[in-house]
């Protein structure tokens, strides 16, 4: 039986001090995306302070007119920089494609589990729905 944590079902946790056996294989991945418009002198502030092993640095740039551009790549030379002038509008849309995107896949979800229950309790039929009342 697999242990009930506050209501959702988990498969076999780790005792507690123990790490997870897959997390154990390789360390996690930590992006850091910094959005900018003229922030030279902030980023000046920030990007000396990130931590070592990152896996990315990703600055999008909302059409700066400063040295945004050219002083994060001077404090930190793997900055992977996204220069879009319509990125406050664009970074919206593509979070809500995401939101969109979960929510489509949890009623899939849904969906194929009501299959499934009905299916493994015989009451899937092809058959179209009869009310039992005659037309005619």
């Amino acid at each position: 039986m697999k242990p009930r944590v506050s209501g959702v079902w988990h498969a076999k946790m780790p005792l507690q001090g123990q790490a997870h056996p897959q997390l154990a294989k390789e360390p996690p991945r930590v992006s850091v995306v910094i959005p900018t418009l003229n922030e030279a002198k902030n980023l000046e502030h920030v990007l000396p302070e990130l931590p070592d092993g990152l896996f990315e640095v990703v600055l999008v740039d909302g059409g700066s007119t400063d040295a945004t551009i050219e002083t994060a790549r001077r404090l930190h030379p793997a900055v992977h920089v996204v220069s879009n002038l319509n990125a406050p509008r664009d970074g919206l849309r593509v979070l809500r494609t995401i939101i969109d995107e979960k929510r489509r896949a949890r009623r899939l979800r849904k969906t194929q589990r009501r299959r499934q229950t009905k299916a493994a309790s015989g009451g899937e039929s092809n058959a179209p729905h009869q009310s039992g009342v005659l037309h005619g």
